[in-house]
């Protein structure tokens, strides 16, 4: 029942064996506990599990509103540790037409358009920030603005960088 589906059910049996146990949690059971049961035992696990589904209701809600912010940014956002990249938004994905699985691994300057001498500044700075060029997967070149910032994430320090498509605003400049 869809209504009841994120019910945690705990099955209470007095069955020991292994396989009446895995039996009960592939019919969807959330936990398992033997007769004669104690009551502190249970209210105990039901604790625990109204707790799991609390946690997870919010991690819920939190990811649909990250994922409403990520649909409604302008510019595209990239993630890099160690100069790989973790992440990207749709966006991103959508500026440079590829994947965002194709982004994951690579390096941000792969998708840089730049002088060898800008690459060389920010190699030797470890970051690309300022006025520059992209490229698309079909070759094509595109003005783009990059702005980073370096932020912590589960204790390592990664690399946001946020990308904005200029090409309107050159156009709208030429005319």
């Amino acid at each position: 029942d869809e209504a009841a589906r994120d019910i945690p059910v705990i099955f209470l049996s007095a069955k020991e064996k292994t396989a009446d146990k895995l039996k009960g949690f592939t019919v969807g059971g959330a936990d398992y506990i033997t007769k004669p049961f104690v009551a502190e035992e249970v209210l105990a696990r039901v604790s625990v599990h109204l707790t799991l589904r609390k946690q997870k209701r919010l991690l819920q809600d939190q990811n649909e509103r990250y994922l409403a912010l990520e649909q409604a940014a302008f510019d595209g956002i990239s993630m890099s540790e160690n100069g790989k990249i973790l992440e990207v938004s749709d966006t991103m994905a959508r500026m440079f037409g590829y994947s965002r699985k194709e982004f994951i691994g690579r390096n941000l300057r792969d998708f840089i358009a730049a002088s060898p001498d800008t690459v060389r500044e920010a190699s030797a700075m470890n970051r690309i920030s300022g006025k520059t060029r992209g490229v698309r997967k079909d070759g094509s070149a595109f003005p783009l603005e990059i702005r980073e910032r370096t932020v912590s994430l589960r204790g390592h320090e990664v690399r946001v960088s946020v990308i904005r498509d200029l090409s309107r605003e050159q156009a709208l400049e030429k005319e």
